[in-house]
């Protein structure tokens, strides 16, 4: 869950959501002590800017550590054979929804062999990376396993009146499977495809602030 006045667990990092008037904000984790030392954080500004017919987000993520990250916002479309310049999941929770560029966990009782996984991006210290993507109007609810999750149910269409961006991260991890090789996609160099099975446990969410709307979503409820 995420809104107004929540103090949401991402990993090791706590992220306080506050709402706003305004469509660019800042999300940031909350620095946590480390014996003597305070641990900074990393920082990313979103913004979601409301079209007629889709909603254009832009973020930029920046990366003040001493150690590399990887921001995992570059998924492959199997049919394409090629990367989806507009992938990103959207969650319909209520009235609230949530678009994200992320892993989508496997449900539980789900056996899947090959599960998507987003290719990740390196963040060197001290810098950032920036994306932008748009996503169509009305919203449609759709993330990893939709149709195992929402087996039943019939679509309907549900006001939404916040928005908001989450983007998944980690630490660069020191050491490899054999088979994780740096790959070229296009303008993108040296992605990293890591296993599900070594992704799942070390991703964080960034979460944005959320944004007031006045909009429609179809989701199978």
């Amino acid at each position: 869950m995420y809104g107004l006045d929540i103090l949401r667990v991402c990993g090791l990092s706590l992220l306080l959501l506050s709402l706003q008037s305004g469509n660019c904000g800042e999300a940031k984790s909350i620095p946590r002590k480390e014996g003597n030392a305070m641990q900074v954080d990393v920082r990313m500004k979103v913004n979601i800017q409301p079209k007629p017919d889709s909603l254009e987000i832009s973020y930029e993520f920046l990366n003040p550590k001493d150690q590399p990250v990887l921001i995992f916002d570059r998924m492959w479309d199997r049919e394409k054979k090629a990367l989806d310049p507009e992938w990103a999941n959207v969650e319909i929770r209520g009235t609230k929804a949530l678009i994200s560029r992320s892993l989508s966990k496997k449900p539980d009782g789900l056996h899947f062999d090959n599960p998507p996984v987003p290719y990740g991006r390196e963040v060197a210290p001290g810098k950032t990376l920036s994306g932008k993507f748009t996503v169509p109007l009305p919203l449609e609810e759709r993330f990893g396993f939709y149709n195992f999750i929402r087996q039943t149910g019939e679509w309907k269409e549900i006001p939404v009146t916040e928005v908001a961006f989450a983007l998944g991260w980690a630490m660069k991890p020191q050491a490899f499977p054999p088979a994780v090789k740096p790959v070229d996609v296009g303008e993108d160099k040296g992605l990293l495809l890591l296993p599900y099975e070594m992704l799942e446990p070390i991703e964080k969410l960034m979460i944005s602030q959320p944004l007031r709307v006045t909009l429609s979503a179809r989701a199978k409820r």
